[in-house]
């Protein structure tokens, strides 16, 4: 079997579409426009690394007996208010790891609140040159 997919036929469909008027053309993206996207993919990458991290750490301890309820929050600030009771169930190997999965969810927090910072002061940079924005909040106003 055949597939109709490849350069000849992709070749073709460009210059039939170039043919026609009545296809809607996407406007270029400045390159300040494509960092301040760039600025979003990369924040949504390190939130989906923050929820993938506390959820295995979830888990991990799940499979100890610690059951971490609610969400990231609510789960994190459990363990901290109950750290002690949860290390004496843990071996020293598994209290090392969720030391060092703290850490590191401390260390995406972090980068997660420097890019929304810089998101913000894109967005403020927007307003004080009068450009209309989509939305007010800062991960969404510069049109993602």
């Amino acid at each position: 079997m055949r597939s109709n997919k490849d350069d000849a036929a992709d070749a073709r469909a460009i210059w039939l579409a170039a043919q026609h008027g009545d296809i809607r053309r996407v406007p270029l993206k400045s390159v300040e426009q494509q960092a301040v996207l760039a600025l979003h993919r990369t924040r949504s990458h390190w939130v989906s690394v923050r929820t993938a991290s506390v959820n295995a750490l979830r888990g991990l301890l799940y499979e100890f007996g610690v059951v971490l309820g609610g969400g990231r929050q609510a789960g994190l600030k459990a363990l901290a208010e109950q750290r002690a009771q949860i290390d004496e169930q843990l071996p020293q190997i598994m209290r090392t790891l969720v030391d060092g999965q703290l850490h590191t969810l401390v260390q995406v927090q972090q980068r997660i609140e420097q890019l929304e910072h810089e998101l913000a002061a894109q967005q403020k940079q927007l307003k004080k040159a009068d450009v209309p924005s989509p939305g007010a909040h800062p991960q969404r106003a510069s049109g993602r």
